[in-house]
């Protein structure tokens, strides 16, 4: 009897590939670390901080909510490829609903943090 290695195994347990799993963990830490710097924000405004400090926790929120975006829709392509070719109905469907939010609040972030950003800067 031959030996399987390690690696083979935890694959045929787990056969979503590696980078979709990657990508998707990537996905729900930058959905997080954006809802932090939402918090972070209205905090800051009941906290007095400084202009400085609340135009970096917009510039950052803005950059996450871009790079949030471009992983959200990459897995929201990836997740309605494998549902075509796999077939697998309630994983993906429970998946690509949740890519749809993700998607919706990036967008809300990014417009949320660039008008804001552009309106403390003055005209």
């Amino acid at each position: 009897m031959q030996t399987e290695n390690v690696f083979i195994r935890q694959l045929k347990k787990h056969p979503l590939s590696f980078l979709y799993r990657l990508i998707k963990n990537i996905v729900f830490s930058l959905f997080f670390f954006c809802l932090v710097l939402v918090v972070l924000y209205i905090a800051g405004n009941y906290q007095n901080f400084q202009a400085e400090s609340q135009q970096l926790i917009l510039s950052t929120l803005s950059f996450s909510s871009i790079v949030l975006l471009i992983f959200s829709i990459l897995i929201f392509g990836e997740t309605i490829i494998r549902l075509i070719t796999k077939g697998e109905k309630l994983k993906s469907v429970a998946v690509l609903l949740t890519m749809i939010f993700n998607i919706l609040f990036s967008l809300v972030c990014m417009s949320f943090s660039n008008v804001v950003y552009y309106l403390s800067e003055g005209f």
